[in-house]
């Protein structure tokens, strides 16, 4: 489930890098989310694997004790306990996850605000280009060969 979180996360992180376009001023801002969202991601993994690794372990530890009613209470306040654990620094990350993404969704939307706030004609070089004339096609077929050597 951690796991399927983090992937969407991921690509969440990739659709807001390809809304930004190739404007270089972001990268070092988009490259310091990604991170954050990485090593996050990374330890959610670490803390389901340990998770994985301790059910086994007390899994294979039941199956070979013949006395297993003296093994299971401890086994389960562990697991327990672990559980607990887990699941408390899951809503950690799941906490700072989402201020990240708020942040980032903040940061975002006052940018394009600072590019909606500077005028058109500011924001783009012009380039002053000749008039062009074409003449008219008025659907008669005699004239179309000479209207189409116009166009090329």
């Amino acid at each position: 489930m951690l796991e399927n979180y983090s992937d969407k996360v991921e690509i969440q992180c990739e659709k807001f890098i390809s809304a930004l376009g190739d404007s270089g001023d972001d990268e070092k801002e988009i490259d310091k989310v990604m991170d954050e969202d990485r090593s996050l991601c990374d330890r959610a993994t670490r803390y389901v694997s340990l998770m994985e690794q301790l059910s086994m372990n007390i899994v294979s530890q039941l199956a070979s004790k013949k006395d297993t009613e003296k093994k299971v209470l401890p086994a389960q306040e562990e697991l327990k306990t672990f559980i607990l654990e887990q699941s408390l620094h899951q809503r950690e990350f799941t906490e700072r996850q989402s201020a990240q993404q708020h942040e980032f969704m903040e940061y975002m939307m006052k940018r394009h605000q600072k590019v909606a706030d500077v005028p058109i004609e500011s924001r783009s070089t012009s380039v002053k280009l000749p008039k062009l004339e074409l003449k008219s096609f008025f659907g008669d077929k005699a004239n179309w060969p000479e209207c189409w050597d116009s166009l090329e």
